[in-house]
C-alpha cells in the first residue's frame, strides 16, 4: 500500500502544493509526505491511535519515504507520539484537500 501512495503522491506534487500554502511547515523527521501517509496510514489501521503510528514508524514503516540519508525510524528517539501529533497540526489544511479530494 505505501508504494501505490508513493505513485500517487509523488514528492514533487506535495511541494507544489507547499508552495502555494502558508509557509508553515518545513522539513523535520515527519515530512508532509509521511504525514499525509500516516494520516492515511492511521485512518485505514484498525487501531486508530497515534501510538500505532509511531510503533510503525520506529519499526520503519515510512522510512522509504524519508529523505536520502534522513531515515524517520532513526530520526525518532522515543515513543512518545508528540512529533506526529505537531506535525498533522502544522500540515496545512489545504495541502490535506488536494491529497485526499
Amino acid at each position: 500500500m505505501l508504494a501505490q501512495f508513493h505513485k500517487l503522491l509523488p514528492q514533487s506534487r506535495i511541494a507544489r502544493w507547499l508552495a502555494l500554502a502558508e509557509p508553515t511547515f518545513y522539513q523535520r523527521a515527519f515530512t508532509p509526505l509521511i504525514t499525509l501517509w500516516y494520516l492515511i496510514f492511521q485512518r485505514l489501521s484498525p487501531n486508530h491511535h497515534l501510538s500505532q503510528v509511531q510503533e510503525d514508524a520506529l519499526g520503519g514503516g515510512a522510512d522509504r519515504l524519508s529523505p536520502p540519508g534522513k531515515r524517520l525510524s532513526q530520526q525518532l528517539c522515543s515513543e512518545a507520539t508528540t512529533s506526529y501529533s505537531d506535525a498533522r497540526q502544522r500540515l496545512p489544511l489545504p495541502v490535506c484537500q488536494r491529497a485526499l479530494g
